[in-house]
């Protein structure tokens, strides 16, 4: 079985800000620059703002990969949040 790096989304609605983390880091600031919500499988591809500038983070969020109430305001921030496209 194949298993990836725990990784840690934490997204600010009321500051619109986006800051991930793989499991053994701190939390950095990140803009999405796609972002695709198909057939309940969230895909978010990200880029690093700030210490780790222009590296990517794609993550593949499946509702079973979480509590469902947070899939559901995953969901709903990902259709109604603007999305903050990184600076090229």
């Amino acid at each position: 079985m194949h298993t990836e790096p725990i990784t840690i989304l934490h997204w600010d609605l009321i500051n619109n800000q986006l800051r991930v983390a793989n499991s053994a880091g701190p939390l950095q600031l990140a803009a999405i620059s796609e972002l695709y919500l198909v057939f309940g499988i969230l895909y978010l591809h990200l880029v690093y703002v700030e210490e780790h500038r222009g590296e990517v983070v794609k993550l593949l969020i499946f509702p079973d990969s979480v509590d469902a109430n947070s899939y559901r305001r995953l969901r709903v921030a990902a259709r109604w949040a603007r999305v903050k496209v990184a600076d090229e």
